[in-house]
């Protein structure tokens, strides 16, 4: 049965997700940035995949598949690192020397946040051709999949990574929560002096991201590896030869082949990168940066598409204006 609701919702994420784009490239901020693109191009891949994967598990366009998987891989890294990246700036903002510091560390601060979040996902992605066993797979309405020989070496090679990122985010949250509760009284004073320029509730917004990144990718890497520890089992170490027996394959599997365990791991997998567009969205669309870009691109449209001039309607009003209106000369 074809999953035509994931590709609009998939579609619907990408759209939002960037949505928000404008201020958040003025503001610089690598780590965000880093999340609009990999949660961007996660829900295309995927609305791609369910297109042309719908009922049926036909070996086509290899190639894409190729980019595809080599993308979804670096994103298992490039996710919880820019949680890292986020967090870790968060939990640096509310120290009471950040702003002697700041402005010294801010080229470091970039450089680091590039290396983590551009860099390191492809280097991972690249580790990754240790343990796939295949090519890639297909599956029916969800389209092709990266392989994992699940062994020893795949667990800690790139499921142990992305999981101990995610708890260095969760360290770095609890930082930030314990000094906002400690220097409450004086949290708007620090943010103010600090070179961020943060005021308090784009603090707090970005702090709830912070949060939703470290739940959502933490617990998806755990379910996960939870699960293939059920369902498949560690695999044998024997060789580098053994392990890539088969890597010129590429398998498809029918929703008929899979147990009702696998699909949901699947589905589960495939919803998480449209969940976390929308809360993307909805933590940044309506915030006051936005909001005023709104207003410019309406006020765009209106002058240069409907042709409305506002300085023309403003002349046409007070031409219109009855002459008992003014007149009053107040002392």
């Amino acid at each position: 049965m074809a999953r035509y609701e994931l590709t609009a919702l998939s579609y619907i994420a990408a759209v939002l997700v960037i949505i928000p784009l404008p201020p958040q490239w003025r503001a610089g901020n690598i780590s965000i940035l880093s999340i609009i693109a990999w949660l961007f191009i996660l829900n295309v891949y995927r609305g791609i995949n369910t297109i042309i994967w719908a009922n049926n598990i036909r070996i086509v366009a290899p190639v894409y598949c190729d980019i595809g998987t080599l993308l979804w891989v670096a994103a298992i890294w490039a996710l919880p690192a820019s949680a890292v990246c986020l967090t870790r700036y968060l939990a640096g903002v509310t120290s009471p020397t950040h702003a002697i510091i700041a402005l010294k560390e801010e080229r470091k601060r970039f450089w680091f946040e590039m290396t983590m979040c551009v860099v390191l996902p492809f280097v991972f992605a690249g580790l990754h051709y240790v343990v796939e066993g295949r090519r890639f797979d297909i599956l029916e309405d969800l389209g092709c999949q990266p392989h994992i020989y699940f062994n020893w070496l795949a667990i800690w090679l790139v499921y142990a990574p992305s999981v101990a990122l995610s708890f260095i985010s969760a360290v770095y949250v609890c930082i930030a929560m314990y000094r906002l509760v400690r220097y409450r009284a004086t949290c708007r004073r620090l943010l103010a002096d600090s070179p961020s320029g943060l005021t308090t509730v784009q603090y707090l917004r970005l702090m709830a991201l912070g949060l939703i990144e470290v739940v959502t990718d933490l617990g998806m890497n755990l379910y996960v590896l939870i699960n293939n520890l059920k369902l498949v089992h560690i695999q044998p170490s024997v060789s580098w030869a053994y392990v890539h027996a088969d890597y010129g394959q590429m398998r498809g599997f029918t929703n008929a082949s899979m147990t009702p365990e696998v699909k949901i791991v699947n589905i589960v997998a495939s919803t998480i990168p449209i969940t976390s567009a929308f809360a993307f969205f909805f933590l940044f669309a309506f915030g006051q940066e936005a909001t005023a870009d709104y207003k410019r691109l309406w006020a765009w449209v209106k002058f240069h598409i409907f042709r409305i001039d506002r300085f023309s309607m403003v002349g046409e009003h007070e031409h219109t204006t009855p002459q008992s209106s003014v007149g009053y000369v107040a002392f």
